[in-house]
């Protein structure tokens, strides 16, 4: 009976990491991912791989890497993102770089194109 927030609300950028429970445990994966785009969510192996998600819905997968004092973090979107999304991921990207990479003096975020 909790409250809910009118369907026009805005929802954030959020990265979810390998492996999580909310890409896996769905019984109706259908809510946060469409069939179309699931097969690129496991690799040949079935690592599950770390999404990201654009208006409640995972829209692609991301991985960091770390080269000295920089660290990275790849954006592999589905499908073309639309406006506005690059920036407000590229901003929480960094903000979990700093998290995860606190000692590096550069975060980047980049986009690998579809």
């Amino acid at each position: 009976d909790a409250p809910r927030p009118p369907e026009d609300t805005p929802v954030p950028a959020r990265f979810v990491p390998e492996f999580d429970s909310l890409v896996l445990a769905h019984s109706d994966r259908r809510r946060i991912i469409s069939d179309e785009h699931r097969p690129g969510l496991t690799t040949k192996n079935l690592r599950v791989r770390a999404t990201f998600l654009w208006d409640g819905f995972a829209a692609g997968t991301w991985d960091t890497e770390r080269k000295r004092k920089t660290a990275t973090l790849r954006l592999r979107p589905f499908a073309p993102l639309p406006d506005g999304a690059l920036d407000e991921l590229t901003a929480e990207g960094e903000a979990l770089l700093r998290f995860t990479e606190p000692d590096a003096t550069e975060h980047v975020v980049t986009t690998e194109t579809t």
